[in-house]
This record gives C-alpha cells, sequence and structure tokens, in this order.
C-alpha cells in the first residue's frame, strides 16, 4: 500500500473520484428524465414480478383449498397408479 503522505497511488485515486463524482452528478442532472424512467422501469419491474409470484401462490392455495373441501365428505377415492419404474417419495 502506498503512503499517502507522499503522493502515493491512494492519492492520486482519490483525487481522480473528485471529478468522476462531480461528471456523474452533472450527468444526472443533464438527463432527470432519463434517471426518472430509469427508477421508474425499475420499479414496475419489480411489482410485476412480485405480482406475478403472489397471484400465483394465492391461485395455488385457493384450488387446494377447494379441492379439500370438495373431497371431505368422499368414503372412497380413486387414484391413478404411479408409473411404472417411479419411486415413491
Amino acid at each position: 500500500m502506498a503512503d499517502t503522505r507522499t503522493g502515493g497511488a491512494r492519492s492520486s485515486f482519490r483525487g481522480a473520484a473528485r471529478p468522476m463524482t462531480r461528471v456523474s452528478l452533472r450527468n444526472i442532472a443533464a438527463h432527470k428524465l432519463r434517471l426518472v424512467l430509469s427508477v421508474l422501469a425499475v420499479v414496475l419491474g419489480t411489482a410485476f414480478v412480485t405480482g406475478s409470484l403472489v397471484f400465483t401462490a394465492t391461485l395455488k392455495s385457493t384450488f387446494d383449498r377447494l379441492l379439500e373441501e370438495g373431497t371431505q365428505d368422499l368414503s372412497a377415492m380413486i387414484e391413478p397408479a404411479p408409473a411404472p419404474g417411479a419411486g415413491e417419495d
């Protein structure tokens, strides 16, 4: 690690970070609409994925509950035989 008091690599890196930060902030200020639209795209994408997962889980639990309620009063239930070569869980 270079000594920062003698102008080593670390001190030159810190000096280079300030102009980059300034340029980045100036670029964000110049393209506000692009920033807002990018943030909106990320938020909407996340919301759609989350909504799809919630909808799938809700639909599955609803069908499971309906099938459980529909078969509650049965005295016998016919199920298909397991496929040949399929192991039991």
